[in-house]
């Protein structure tokens, strides 16, 4: 029923009642993940590739790509219209413009047949494409890069209708508006809100649209939701947390899982802490702590144990694809075919992995403290907690090394308890056998970072 309703509503944005199609995803009937297009879970697991286009010639994209993958992610997220800094083209890899003279209603059709490629290439691997139509910056403010401010309410929706017929039929599609920038006039919200109904037009409703904002750490605000709650077009929620190491995204995830209503849609971080940059990326030169697979890892587990539909990864390095000799612009230091094996990005699929076996999709987080009753601690050493909805399991993810107490209660009987070895994938015993009520848990000695998941089963089931 919910796919038919969201269907409609496309159809009527558009003006084509009646014309739209079965979608290729969708949101889950409670509101709280994606599914495919028979209605099965589908995780959202990230990669942050936003000049893919403009670095990568096709060998350099297939290897991405596969490696990708293989390390269990489902998505990768290029940039179409991609702000530039210095030293950075402005051409695709190809020497193509998206545009001729910079008009969204002429795009030049050689830069889109690589793209045309691209999308076909990940549907046949097997990924899909959280495509960015444009960075926000050609919307408007103009902050970072040198523009041009280039679509306006006629435009945006002209270019969303070209871009939604052109892939209209690629099943591997996500619409990913926004591009690190928050409509904060009015002004801005029509044009991304005409760019979706172009969308919609020219796709007939069959793909998911979401926006990618940009963080406001002055205001605490991290979500679409922030600024578009009541947009109709937006179908899930996206954060930017941003660089900030042990910055707490369970507490924004928390905000938009608890919506109701119209408001209540799936959350995920779009992006986050990437791995081997500097906290402090953008001074001169980078500054503070680089980011590890620990903090990877952090805020992964923080979002998904609060009630996040996916996540997502990111490495400054591969997204730019930077390379041994050339211009290190954005933090980049490291041979992007190097930081393709980091540590952290192996261990997605880890998560990915304990996350199917527990299905995500039936656990419910522990905002009240009925899990975890003592030592949940906060930001930096917060433990995150969830019970399936059936409550046959519980998670919870120690992200430090420090006791806790879990209450077995909740589950409604005796469980059986492990660890989770967040590094490898592997289970070690936590107890005995079944045992029930309140649980004193320690860390584990001499075992990496420290931070484990705790699984707790219920017996018998």
């Amino acid at each position: 029923m919910r796919r038919l309703i969201v269907a409609a509503a496309a159809a009527a944005m558009s003006g084509m009642l009646g014309a739209a199609e079965p979608r290729f995803m969708d949101v889950s009937e409670n509101g709280r993940y994606l599914v495919d297009a028979e209605g099965k879970p589908f995780f959202y697991l990230a990669d942050t590739a936003w000049r893919l286009l403009y670095c990568a010639d096709r060998e350099m994209t297939e290897r991405y790509m596969l490696k990708r993958k293989e390390q269990g992610f489902t998505v990768f997220m290029p940039v179409v219209v991609q702000e530039v800094f210095s030293g950075e083209d402005e051409r695709s890899r190809f020497g193509q413009l998206a545009f001729v003279d910079w008009d969204p209603t002429r795009p030049n059709e050689k830069f889109f047949e690589h793209l045309d490629w691209v999308v076909r290439r990940a549907g046949e691997i097997g990924l899909v494409v959280g495509m960015l139509p444009t960075w926000g910056e050609f919307v408007g403010p103009l902050l970072h890069g040198r523009g041009p401010v280039c679509f306006n309410e006629d435009n945006a929706y002209s270019y969303g209708e070209f871009l939604g017929r052109r892939y209209r039929d690629a099943p591997n599609v996500i619409w990913v508006l926004g591009g690190d920038r928050n409509p904060d006039e009015e002004r801005f919200v029509r044009v991304w809100r005409n760019m979706a109904k172009g969308l919609r037009a020219g796709d007939s409703g069959r793909h998911l649209i979401t926006f990618h904002p940009a963080p406001r750490d002055h205001i605490d605000k991290f979500s679409s939701a922030d600024w578009l709650a009541d947009e109709e077009w937006v179908d899930f929620n996206m954060l930017q947390t941003g660089t900030r190491i042990d910055r707490p995204n369970y507490k924004y995830i928390r905000r938009d899982y608890e919506r109701t209503g119209r408001q209540a849609k799936p959350v995920l971080d779009g992006e986050c802490r990437y791995e081997f940059s500097h906290e402090f990326f953008y001074t001169t030169p980078a500054s503070g702590r680089r980011i590890d697979a620990h903090q990877v890892r952090k805020a992964m587990y923080n979002a998904m144990l609060s009630g996040a539909a996916g996540h997502t990864y990111g490495c400054r390095c591969v997204w730019n694809f930077y390379h041994e000799g050339g211009p290190k612009t954005r933090d980049t230091d490291l041979d992007w075919r190097k930081a393709l094996d980091l540590d952290g990005a192996w261990q997605v699929r880890h998560m990915r992995s304990l996350l199917e076996k527990y299905p995500f999709w039936k656990l419910r987080p522990d905002f009240d403290g009925k899990v975890v009753v003592f030592g949940q601690g906060s930001d930096g050493t917060y433990i995150p907690s969830a019970v399936a909805d059936d409550k046959s399991f519980l998670l919870a993810y120690m992200p430090e090394p420090m006791p806790f107490k879990v209450d077995l209660g909740v589950l409604g009987g005796p469980a059986v308890l492990k660890w989770y070895d967040v590094r490898t994938g592997a289970y070690i015993s936590a107890s005995d056998g079944p045992v029930s009520g309140v649980q004193t848990l320690f860390p584990i000695e001499g075992r990496g970072d420290g931070d484990y998941v705790l699984v707790a089963e219920a017996a018998g089931r």
